[in-house]
């Protein structure tokens, strides 16, 4: 340190400057010195909503819905099961019966093949299934849209099906007309009606189908952007909800009733159950986030912005050592130095000494 007086250099501790006998000032103890803790960022609307317990326990039902379903093609209600029981069913003529129950035997007995088409069959539900879980997480973390792609690439793989499965129909509705013209010369218009009037409702069963896909696609979308605070056209479709509501209502009526049929497998009356819950479930919070989505993709400020509080300078030791250190000249009468001034001073009294001089204070110590 350096002497406030005649400006000479001191070793750290002194009490006199060895030059002046000046006292020389106490340097103060550091205080410690603490950093609050930052503020956690406050969640936005839109993540509260998807952290809501009703869309966590939507989430749940969803992807235990999904277990069941996995471990339910392993006791008896597989695809191979299913085609059993179209097999017997009254109306199919025996030739198809006998197809159907040939390539029923087939997969049952094919073992790994069996599962690779259960996984084929059900993939819209694996992807989805697995992706809303994911987002379970993610949404609690930084990332907040991971699996939404999976549960995306499930809803469109499924509208594909679906269209297959009613092209299908269609096909097989215009050949059985063929055939029967072929076979009668003529047809009752009752039956050519009752074709017509199957082949427009297959027609209407797939307008339906893409527009409820394109709505839960759509609903996807702005609830990504809302998320990543991004602008879209995209909008919750309230026509998916009033389906949605709809659809799980019976879900969940129908589940409670098989519970108590002995004659229906309580696994899958329980999966319907679940998955009844969670398209009901999804629909309420698809309603009731609407607006908060809405306005988190539009631009329309629904929180004040976050800004971080400025932190106060913090002085260390380090730091504080580093300052240079500049001596000033307090006293307006100091003296230069005579022959017989002292040429230095004891650093614990403060008395003159010469050369070589030992203090009184350190003899008598």
């Amino acid at each position: 340190m350096f002497c406030t007086k005649c400006g000479k250099q001191n070793n750290d501790g002194a009490t006199f400057c060895t030059s002046c006998g000046a006292q020389l000032a106490s340097k103060p103890a550091q205080a410690p010195v603490y950093q609050p803790a930052a503020p956690a960022k406050p969640l936005s609307p839109v993540e509260k909503i998807v952290r809501s317990p009703l869309l966590t326990f939507a989430i749940i039902c969803t992807f235990v819905g999904f277990l069941f379903t996995f471990f339910s093609w392993f006791a008896g209600n597989g695809l191979d099961y299913a085609l059993r029981d179209l097999a017997y069913m009254e109306g199919v003529p025996s030739e198809a019966s006998e197809f159907i129950m040939d390539v029923a035997n087939t997969l049952h007995y094919a073992g790994g093949l069996l599962v690779v088409v259960n996984i084929v069959c059900n993939l819209p539900l694996i992807l989805t299934s697995i992706g809303l879980f994911v987002w379970l997480f993610s949404t609690r973390s930084e990332k907040k849209v991971g699996g939404l792609g999976a549960v995306k690439a499930g809803v469109i793989i499924d509208l594909i099906f679906d269209c297959l499965v009613i092209a299908l129909s269609l096909i097989v509705s215009v050949v059985l007309m063929v055939g029967a013209s072929a076979a009668f010369s003529s047809m009752h218009p009752a039956a050519i009606g009752g074709i017509l009037v199957f082949v427009l409702l297959l027609i209407g069963v797939l307008i339906f189908t893409i527009f409820y896909v394109k709505g839960i696609l759509s609903t996807i979308k702005a609830t990504k952007c809302a998320l990543l605070g991004e602008k879209t056209t995209a909008r919750p479709s309230m026509f998916v909800a009033v389906i949605g509501i709809i659809a799980g209502g019976i879900s969940i009526i129908s589940g409670l009733i098989n519970l108590v049929n002995p004659y229906i497998n309580g696994l899958v009356a329980l999966t319907g159950l679940l998955n009844g819950v969670a398209i009901f479930l999804f629909a309420i919070a698809i309603i009731s986030g609407k607006k908060t989505v809405l306005s988190a993709t539009a631009g329309v400020a629904t929180t004040p912005a976050y800004t971080a509080p400025a932190s106060a300078p913090v002085f260390t030791p380090e730091v504080e050592a580093a300052k240079p250190q500049v001596p000033t000249y307090s006293d307006p009468s100091f003296a230069p130095m005579t022959e017989d001034s002292p040429t230095q001073f004891c650093i614990h009294c403060g008395k003159g000494l010469k050369d070589g001089e030992i203090c009184s204070c350190r003899e008598e110590a």
